[in-house]
């Protein structure tokens, strides 16, 4: 080794490292979530050891806050890889290191008393000494002072004693079974918290997001994040990590919805969440007041959000626009030409359409486009629709399981019983709710009905008497 020059790497003076990759691994050290571990970092680099344990502390560090294979990007992109680095430039064909080139950036900024000062700690030491990721570094943090001869300055409570047995007896702290769905639930929550509110995908568009989510319905909002997600997956911000209270995790976007890999903390392991955890997420913290900093929202809106990204903008106008038009609906008229279904197969699924559709608007809180009003107007109730509700009806099997989905305990029973009617419970509701809320300023009930006029077959409501 020392013939090959293995043993000792000294700091590669005449070496010319790129300055854009200088500037990138600095601001990792700037702005990761990790000050006590690049404080550790500092204090192995700054005592009597060689530069290959120095290389390896290095490796392991950036390695624990970051994860294999992400990348980093600032003046370049860096690829933290087990064995190497990838640093690469738009444009230019990417470059493979050693770790030691990281040890020699770092070795530098310490010589020129230029070490860049962390400002960013996700957690205090206290709770991070709870994950065994952070143990095994702080052992071998602690190790590597003791072998030359110093005392370590980065204050780690609880790191002798019970911890340091139960490790080298290789024991571990079994969970009781009635608290391990408790446990589940935790670390879903923070994880997909962590991910909604500080994903680098969606932070640029944070002030867009809360203006948007001031007047859209669920589906909307669903809709709009998935489409701020697809468009920064573009530029690989799909795949993000981040240093939450359960560890280190990866975030990757797909299709709607978001896959993640929990590296580090002693409940390692994947799971999976969508669209509608992030709005959840989010709604609860712009509730809270938590989601932006004060007046942080105010004067994205008086600058025209002209921070955020261009692509997300012109996403947030054209559904704002789109969310506009639906609420300028007009009534519908049925046309001279209208036909209503005929044929018990087509009537229960002109029905079953219109119920879905019902059920979709009434969760993103909007009325129905020009379009979706015609699959309302198609519903014809379930007058001799009996069979749908027969489980022994031979020809309606998929229909009568459909219906039992679809429909609560209550409407299906209330349906199976008066499908000789033509006005039934199910739509009844609805249309009373909606009554009670858009229409009637009065305790009167309104029932539908169509009449004829000079410009067509109109449906309309006629007052009557509340219905018991």
């Amino acid at each position: 080794m020392i013939d090959s020059g293995e043993y000792y790497q000294p700091i590669r003076t005449g070496t010319e490292i790129p300055q854009p990759l200088i500037e990138t691994v600095e601001n990792f050290v700037e702005v990761a979530d990790g000050k006590v571990i690049f404080d550790m970092i500092y204090d192995v680099m700054t005592v009597n050891l060689l530069p290959q344990q120095e290389t390896e502390f290095v490796r392991k560090s950036f390695l624990a806050l970051l994860g294999p294979d992400v990348e980093w990007t600032f003046s370049s992109t860096l690829v933290f890889h087990e064995q190497e680095v990838s640093y690469s430039m738009e444009g230019k064909e990417t470059q493979t290191y050693a770790w030691s080139i990281i040890r020699d950036i770092l070795a530098r900024c310490i010589e020129q008393d230029n070490y860049p000062d962390s400002k960013s700690d996700l957690l205090p030491v206290e709770k991070l000494i709870e994950f065994p990721w952070f143990q095994r570094l702080a052992f071998q943090y602690r190790e590597l002072l003791e072998q030359s001869g110093e005392e370590p300055t980065v204050e780690i409570p609880y790191l002798e004693s019970d911890i340091e047995k139960e490790n080298a007896k290789g024991k571990k702290e079994e969970v009781p079974e009635n608290e391990k769905s408790d446990i589940l639930k935790a670390v879903y929550y923070d994880v997909t918290r962590a991910f909604s509110l500080h994903s680098i995908a969606l932070i640029p568009s944070k002030p867009l997001i809360q203006s948007f989510f001031e007047q859209a319905g669920e589906k909307e909002k669903q809709e709009f994040l998935s489409g701020i997600l697809e468009l920064q997956s573009k530029r690989d911000y799909g795949r993000s990590a981040l240093n939450t209270e359960q560890g280190v995790v990866h975030y990757t976007f797909e299709k709607g919805t978001v896959d993640f890999q929990l590296m580090h903390g002693e409940r390692e392991g994947h799971g999976r969440f969508t669209m509608q955890e992030v709005v959840r997420a989010i709604q609860e913290a712009i509730d809270t007041d938590e989601y932006l900093a004060p007046g942080e929202y105010d004067a994205a809106v008086n600058e025209g959000f002209s921070l955020c990204p261009e692509e997300n903008y012109q996403l947030y106008k054209e559904m704002k626009n789109r969310n506009q038009s639906i609420s300028q609906a007009s009534d519908f008229f049925y046309p001279d030409e209208w036909e209503f279904p005929s044929g018990d197969k087509t009537k229960y699924k002109s029905n079953v359409a219109a119920i879905r559709l019902l059920k979709e608007l009434e969760q993103s809180s909007r009325p129905a486009t020009p379009e979706e009003q015609i699959i309302l107007a198609r519903y014809v109730g379930w007058g001799g629709l009996a069979n749908a509700f027969n489980p022994k009806s031979p020809n309606w099997v998929n229909e009568y399981q459909e219906m039992q989905e679809l429909l609560t305990v209550r409407r299906f029973n209330n349906s199976d019983s008066k499908t000789v009617q033509s006005w039934n419970p199910v739509w009844e509701s609805a249309i009373f709710t909606a009554c009670c809320q858009r229409v009637c300023e009065s305790h009167s009930f309104m029932e539908l009905s169509w009449t004829m006029s000079a410009e067509g077959l109109q449906n309309s409501f006629i007052p009557m008497q509340p219905f018991k």
